[in-house]
Order: C-alpha cells, then sequence, then structure tokens
C-alpha cells in the first residue's frame, strides 16, 4: 500500500478514490445482523399495566354483579322454584290423601270383636280401626304446584306392590249403606286388570273411558300455588292389592315424576271380596233400616257370613255390598 509523506515525516494511508474505510471494507463478507420483529400486540397488551389494571377491575365487577343477581334472584325465587333447577318430586305438592269413609264395605285388621265393638261407640270409629276397602275404596288427593312455571300433569299410573295381587282377605266386616244414591267419583281404577290405568267416572259412576291416555286424553295443569283434587275410585274383584301412584308430569320443558303413597305414607290397599259371604266370621250390619221398618237402629246389629248371605239374597247384591241388616235381625 502506499504512502504520502506528512509534514515532519509522518506518514498516512492512502485512499484509493471512491473506496473509503468501512466496517464493511474491514468485515468485507460478513452479512449485516437481521433486524429484531416488532413486539406482537398481544404481547403489547400484557406488557402494560394500565391494561393489567383495567383487567382485574373488570373481573372483580363481573364477581360482584354475579353475587349481586344470584342473591337478589335467591329472594325473589328460592332455587327449588327456579323452573330450571326443580329436582323431580320437587315441582307438585301432595297436600292430602284421606280415605272416604262415609259409605262402604270394610274389613277389620287384626281387631277383636270387643276391640270393634268398643271402637263402634266413638263418632269417629274409622279412624280407630285398620279398615281395608273391600270390593272398591274412594280416596281424596290434593296435589298442588310448586314451580315457577305451569306444572302439567301427563299421568297417573298405579304401581302394584310386588307387581300383582295376592289372595282376597276375609275378617270381621263393617258394612255402611248410602242413604241414596252413589259415591261421586272422578277418576277409577280396576287395580287388580292387567295394566291398570284411571278411567275418568261420571257422578254417578260411569266409566267414561281412559282419563290421560287415548284418543280423549285429558291433562292437568297446575299453576304456582295452584291446586287439583283427586277423587279416586279403586275397584277388586279378584285380588288383595297394595300399591302406590307414579304422577308423570312436564315443568319448563323437563319430565319429571314424583310419587303418591296412601294415608299416613303406607300403600293404598284393598281387598276383593270373597266369593261366598259366609266366609266371613263376623260382619257388623249398617245401621240403615235395621230398625223397627225402614228406621235406623240405635247401634250397630252384628251377625254371622251366614246372615250376611242371606241379606245379600234378600236386597239381590253382590257379595262386598253394603246392605242392611237381613229381616231376622231386624230389631
Amino acid at each position: 500500500m502506499s504512502t504520502d509523506r506528512r509534514p515532519g515525516g509522518a506518514r498516512r494511508p492512502r485512499v484509493r478514490p471512491g473506496r473509503a474505510l468501512t466496517r464493511s471494507s474491514v468485515r468485507r463478507g460478513a452479512r449485516p445482523p437481521a433486524p429484531e420483529p416488532e413486539p406482537s400486540r398481544l404481547r403489547r397488551l400484557l406488557n402494560s399495566p394500565l391494561n393489567w389494571l383495567l383487567a382485574v377491575v373488570l373481573v372483580v365487577a363481573t364477581t360482584t354483579f354475579q353475587d349481586v343477581l344470584g342473591s337478589t334472584l335467591g329472594a325473589l325465587l328460592p332455587l327449588d322454584r327456579v323452573p330450571d333447577r326443580v329436582a323431580a318430586g320437587e315441582a307438585i305438592d301432595v297436600v292430602t290423601v284421606r280415605s272416604e269413609r262415609e259409605i262402604g264395605t270394610w274389613m277389620a285388621r287384626d281387631a277383636t270383636v270387643s276391640e270393634i265393638d268398643a271402637a263402634l261407640e266413638d263418632p269417629n270409629w274409622p279412624r280407630e280401626l285398620d279398615l281395608i276397602d273391600v270390593g272398591w275404596g274412594s280416596w281424596i288427593i290434593t296435589l298442588e304446584g310448586r314451580a315457577q312455571q305451569q306444572v302439567r300433569i301427563t299421568d297417573i299410573v298405579p304401581e302394584l306392590e310386588n307387581g300383582r295381587c295376592g289372595e282376597p282377605l276375609t275378617g270381621p266386616l263393617l258394612l255402611t249403606a248410602p242413604e241414596g244414591g252413589g259415591p261421586v267419583v272422578q277418576l277409577q281404577v280396576d287395580i287388580d286388570q292387567p295394566g291398570a290405568r284411571l278411567h275418568g267416572s261420571t257422578d254417578t259412576g260411569e266409566d267414561t273411558g281412559p282419563y290421560f291416555t287415548g284418543p280423549t286424553a285429558q291433562h292437568v295443569t297446575l299453576d304456582r300455588n295452584e291446586s287439583v283434587a283427586f277423587r279416586i275410585t279403586a275397584r277388586a274383584d279378584q285380588g288383595h292389592c297394595r300399591w302406590t301412584y307414579r304422577v308423570e308430569y312436564e315443568v319448563a320443558g323437563a319430565a319429571h315424576t314424583t310419587r303418591i303413597d296412601g294415608p299416613d305414607g303406607a300403600p293404598f290397599e284393598i281387598t276383593a271380596p270373597r266369593r261366598d259371604a259366609a266366609d266371613y266370621p263376623v260382619v257388623w250390619f249398617s245401621p240403615q233400616g235395621c230398625g223397627p221398618g225402614p228406621e235406623f237402629s240405635a247401634e250397630r246389629v252384628r251377625g254371622t257370613g251366614e246372615d250376611y248371605a242371606r241379606a245379600l239374597e234378600e236386597f239381590d247384591a253382590p257379595v262386598g255390598q253394603p246392605v242392611s241388616c237381613p229381616e231376622h235381625l231386624r230389631r
């Protein structure tokens, strides 16, 4: 490389025209470093303290709003009343289940003659004895809607204990005949028939066909705190039956079921009458017609199964029918 002399003898490098000394000329052939990528939008947002503060405030506000809203709804609509949270069996209340004991034929279970005589001295004697309806029995069942939205009862299905009925029972009988007319019923069921279903009924007991099923199916709706009463009459001609009812209903578009037990939480119970009235060891006849002429007797007249068979023959009635005294027992 040629040099020029400076004054005083110092030399300096000779620079060729157009070839200035640069970093590139010193490090010839080396690539320049790649530029650093710009931070992404998300990273810039995350790295911003202000954005973090806003996010924390938003989370706290959302949580507080949900708590306030939940408390308000809980006060106005208890959770078990909110339609989408109604559990099976909670949208309907079973208000009352009671037996009708005004007229009919009943068998007293596990009671002696003296115990029955003592119970009959009480005007509320049906409550003093463990009675089983013979031939037919009626119950009043009152249901009430609890859900905020309307409850739609689509079916009431009897469910037999052990899936079948047993042999008809025998025991002491008590008879109470009507003073006039028959029982008023809304629904009825032949409980000892296969696939027993509830049928509609007129005031005179005429069968109007399946109530909840079939071409003329009807449904019952309940608004909140609205109630409906069913008078259900069950009949048995062949066996001794115990059962409950399964209520099928819909609320807020969802299907549920609940169960109805009989009085005091026990199953409903009925027994078919014995084919031979003489099978009953003792019978208390209805007071109607047991006095002089057509009058009431002062107390129930007690007789035997043979007396009951004779009375049925006199009144041309089937076994299980509550009838007055046979003529030879009238006082």
